[in-house]
């Protein structure tokens, strides 16, 4: 079974029109390919994410359920530890934290035959695109 990982650079469950696009569009890919599977990996907080066993399959169908939507047994969520403002507050968001970490996750879960796309901006696509891939047999 091959894997899809969708790489976003934003919370999606933040209220923001984006976040919201990233997951329904992850949603809709796992609907349409029951046979793949589907990986949201977005950044979470350094609270959460960090302390999280991330060997572990994360889904979360309770705030899918809450937003309306159902959640797709193959469809799986990533937040992996960022430093990130809380949206519209002051504060720091350092990128380089989730960069990081989403090229170590990609790296030990990857295998030839897997895509990696990102809905993201220029900067976090172009950081994992030079980085992952090519050597590993992975469509990007």
């Amino acid at each position: 079974m091959s894997t899809l990982f969708f790489v976003v650079n934003q919370d999606p469950f933040d209220g923001s029109a984006h976040g919201l696009y990233c997951l329904r569009e992850c949603r809709a890919l796992a609907e349409a390919a029951p046979d793949k599977s589907v990986r949201l990996v977005y950044p979470g907080t350094l609270s959460t994410a960090f302390f999280q066993d991330r060997n572990h399959d994360q889904s979360f169908p309770e705030q899918l359920k809450s937003m309306g939507l159902t959640s797709p047994p193959n469809l799986r969520l990533h937040p992996l530890p960022a430093l990130r403002r809380a949206r519209g507050r002051r504060g720091v968001t350092i990128n380089a934290v989730f960069f990081w970490e989403c090229l170590l996750f990609l790296r030990r879960r990857m295998l030839p035959g897997d895509v990696l796309t990102s809905a993201s901006f220029a900067g976090l696509t172009r950081f994992l695109f030079q980085r992952v891939g090519r050597q590993q047999g992975v469509r990007r």
